[in-house]
């Protein structure tokens, strides 16, 4: 055998470079494995694929039916999202819908406004929607109310109710309105037959039962929130009561101490321990109150209870004396117990109700002022009266003390 030639230079070389070239041929091949492309020939792969997504789609969406109810409204809402108390929902028209998973619990309880209580339909490229179309004819005679659509009044357009609320394909026409008046005969019972629209159907059925019976994973949670919000109103209705019944006896409610069951903590508490002797959750809520805990039995919580209430009762009385249109004032001057000069707003008016008049003389409220001259005093009753939404010319009677300074005797 002949002996092996050696390889010259430029042979390895050329080796070399088609390793290489071969290697970097072959490290495309690995990024396959990362980031899949299909070419648009691989018809029958692609729908296998877009079926494997219409499955994964489906059960998503009875996760989502699911886990509606997991997030709590932390601001208490409504109860519509929470931002339903401040944003006033069309239910009419489902394009200014947000969709999401406390929306759809909201939709669904509200229920669809289906827009067939309308006389006459408004008319587009010489056809118009006919109220018919809410009823469907079955093979055996027998009428059934389509409650799942949808017409917008505002769009002239059909929705469909279930589909917009389950439906991950938001580019059907059932979504975004449809107003083809001519060809309603074959979409409609189209739609109303195909595999999405019934299951989206079902899914809002059997979300609207778990609402009903209460069949969702935070039910329990849910209902324990409740129970909590109901024990804290009831124990802040019990605090109001008992600080109306010092009110109306005149009585001082605070003591030297602020112990529940000392002599001296006062006669509120003392109140408070008198209905507790009645009331379990008082007494419950009194056991278990622990120093930094919340109680709502502070004075600082008893003077912004009362400033509510006095809001409150301003208010009604502000309203009565808009409603009379004139009035009298009255504004009298004196000095408390700290030495601060205080006026006092007095409003008489005729007070209709029932078909009976009667003369009132309401408290409004002590102003504190600095003022002494005539001209100070009256800026500051005008500026009252502003605020109170009263207007100076529907007053018919003026009653002040410190008569001489509000002549104008005393200017400065």
């Amino acid at each position: 055998m002949p002996p092996k030639k050696k390889l010259s230079g430029a042979q390895f070389k050329q080796i070399r470079e088609e390793k290489k070239a071969a290697a970097v041929k072959n490290s495309g091949n690995i990024q396959q494995f990362f980031t899949r492309k299909l070419p648009s020939t691989q018809t029958a792969q692609s729908q296998s694929e877009d079926e494997n997504d219409e499955l994964n789609r489906e059960q998503n969406m009875e996760v989502q039916c699911n886990d509606t109810l997991s997030e709590t409204d932390s601001s208490n809402q409504h109860r519509v999202g929470q931002e339903e108390d401040s944003i006033e929902i069309n239910f009419n028209n489902p394009k200014t819908w947000k969709i999401d998973k406390n929306s759809i619990k909201l939709y669904i309880e509200q229920g669809p406004i289906n827009g067939d209580d309308i006389s006459v339909y408004p008319v587009t490229n010489n056809r118009r929607f006919e109220k018919k179309w809410f009823t469907r004819t079955m093979t055996n005679g027998e009428k059934v109310h389509r409650n799942w659509l949808i017409y917008c009044e505002q769009l002239d357009s059909l929705f469909c109710f279930p589909c917009i609320l389950f439906n991950d394909d938001r580019s059907s026409i059932w979504l975004n309105g449809f107003n083809d008046w001519q060809h309603l005969n074959p979409y409609l019972p189209r739609h109303e037959n195909s595999t999405s629209h019934r299951s989206n159907y079902i899914k809002m059925k059997t979300f609207e039962k778990k609402l009903k019976c209460g069949g969702f994973i935070d039910d329990h949670l849910l209902k324990e929130f409740d129970k909590e919000r109901a024990k804290w109103r009831h124990i802040l209705k019990v605090i109001l009561d008992a600080i109306f019944h010092c009110v109306k006896n005149n009585d001082a409610l605070r003591g030297s101490s602020e112990v529940i069951g000392r002599p001296d903590c006062g006669k509120f508490l003392n109140t408070i321990e008198l209905i507790s002797h009645y009331d379990a959750t008082i007494k419950k809520h009194i056991e278990t109150h622990n120093k930094g805990t919340i109680s709502y039995f502070s004075p600082a919580i008893q003077n912004e209870l009362i400033n509510l209430a006095a809001q409150q009762v301003q208010s009604h009385i502000i309203s009565d004396i808009k409603a009379a249109k004139y009035f009298s004032i009255l504004f009298d001057c004196t000095t408390d117990i700290s030495h601060k000069e205080q006026m006092v707003q007095i409003i008489r008016y005729v007070k209709i109700e029932n078909k009976k008049c009667t003369i009132e003389e309401s408290f409004i409220t002590f102003i504190n002022t600095e003022e002494k001259t005539g001209e100070g005093l009256s800026g500051e009753i005008l500026d009252k009266l502003r605020k109170d939404g009263l207007d100076i010319a529907n007053v018919r009677g003026q009653s002040y003390d410190n008569g001489a300074n509000m002549a104008g005797k005393y200017k400065a």
